[in-house]
């Protein structure tokens, strides 16, 4: 009996700790979406459509509000260059100031990348 339990004082630390480790290397990739190909977008968003991505980004500043709805942000590409606009839908309530760095989850809905969620890093 005493084995057992000495076994199982192993083995559950061993297990918790792969299991940390799983959901922090998953985050630290894009949680399962890969990285946006910009210039892929600018020059064929159709083939994109109803895909899902990740970037990081810095927030240039706010391009429209509508109040109910939404904001539109022009954000520098971080892990490239150029500059895209993002469509924050209301729901993601996050305040976005000039200058911000973001890990944004985007999904491509018509020739828009529209934000599921952001992440400070």
């Amino acid at each position: 009996m005493k084995n057992n339990t000495l076994l199982y004082m192993l083995i559950i630390p061993a297990l918790a700790l792969a299991a940390v480790v799983a959901v922090v290397s998953w985050r630290a990739l894009g949680g399962g979406a890969p990285a946006l190909d910009l210039e892929r977008f600018r020059e064929d968003w159709r083939s994109l459509q109803g895909n899902h991505y990740s970037f990081k980004g810095r927030v240039d500043g706010q391009v429209a509000y509508l109040g109910g709805v939404g904001r539109l942000l022009s954000v520098q590409n971080l892990e490239g260059a150029g500059r895209v606009a993002v469509f924050v839908p209301e729901e993601v309530s996050r305040n976005f100031e000039t200058g911000q760095r973001f890990k944004f989850k985007v999904a491509v809905n018509a020739d828009v990348l529209a934000v599921e969620s952001v992440e400070d890093f």
